[in-house]
C-alpha cells in the first residue's frame, strides 16, 4: 500500500503538467503584485496630469487677472477729452498749408482763386477731424460712445499713419501713441484718392470710444 502511494507520488512529481501548475501558483502572487503596481502607477500618472493641468489653469488665470488689471489701470486714467484734444485738433497737410500760405503772399498769386480756396481749406481749420457723439451706453464699469465723423478730411500717408497711431494706440513707423488715449475702436474707415492732388486722400472713419470708469479702477 505504501509502496503504491510512493509510486503515485513519484509520478506526480515528475509530471510536467504538475510542474507547470506549481510554477503558475508560485508566480500568481507576483502577477497580482505587478498588476497592482501598474494600476497604482497609472493612478499616480493621472494625478500628476491633473495636478499639472491645475497648475497650468492657475497660472493662466493669474496672467489673465494681471493683464485685466493692467488693462483697466491703463484706460481708467485716460483723457476724457482725448478726441477733442488730440484728434480734432490735429493739423493735416501742414507742409502744404505753409507752402500755400507763402505763395498766397506773393503778388503773382494774390488773385489766384484756387490757391485762395486751398489756403482756406488748409489754413483756417476746415480740414480737421470733427466727430459727432451719437449713441452712449453706460454700465458700472464702462461707458461706450459711438463717434461719427462729420465730414471727410484730406490727408497724406504720413498724416494717416500719425492719426492711426493715435487712434489705435500702437506705434506705426516713427509715430508713437499717446499714453492718455482711451480705448478707441475703428468701426468704419474709408480712404479715397483725391483725383486732383497727387498723394492726397479723403479720409472718413467712425469710432467707438470705450472709457473704463475710475471708480472701478483695478477691479477684477
Amino acid at each position: 500500500m505504501i509502496k503504491k502511494l510512493l509510486e503515485s507520488l513519484g509520478k506526480l512529481l515528475v509530471d510536467p503538467k504538475i510542474h507547470a501548475a506549481a510554477l503558475c501558483l508560485t508566480l500568481l502572487p507576483l502577477l497580482f503584485a505587478a498588476f497592482a503596481f501598474f494600476q497604482q502607477s497609472a493612478h499616480i500618472r493621472d494625478l500628476q496630469a491633473h495636478f499639472a493641468k491645475m497648475q497650468h489653469n492657475a497660472a493662466a488665470n493669474w496672467r489673465e487677472r494681471l493683464l485685466k488689471k493692467e488693462f483697466l489701470e491703463k484706460f481708467a486714467s485716460s483723457d476724457p477729452y482725448f478726441i477733442n484734444n488730440y484728434l480734432e485738433s490735429f493739423t493735416f497737410l501742414e507742409k502744404e498749408a505753409k507752402t500755400v500760405s507763402r505763395l498766397s503772399q506773393d503778388p503773382l498769386f494774390q488773385n489766384d482763386l484756387s490757391l485762395r480756396a486751398r489756403l482756406q481749406l488748409l489754413g483756417e481749420g476746415e480740414n480737421q477731424l470733427s466727430f459727432i457723439e451719437e449713441k452712449v451706453k453706460k454700465s458700472n464699469l464702462v461707458q461706450e460712445t459711438e463717434e461719427h465723423q462729420a465730414k471727410p478730411v484730406e490727408t497724406d500717408l504720413a498724416d494717416l499713419e500719425k492719426i492711426l497711431s493715435l487712434t489705435e494706440g500702437v506705434a506705426i513707423g516713427p509715430y508713437l501713441p499717446c499714453e492718455k488715449q482711451p480705448q478707441l475702436i475703428i468701426t468704419y474707415l474709408r480712404l479715397e484718392k483725391n483725383p486732383e492732388a497727387e498723394g492726397i486722400y479723403f479720409l472718413t472713419m467712425d469710432l467707438l470710444k470705450r472709457e473704463w470708469l475710475k471708480k472701478n479702477k483695478g477691479s477684477l
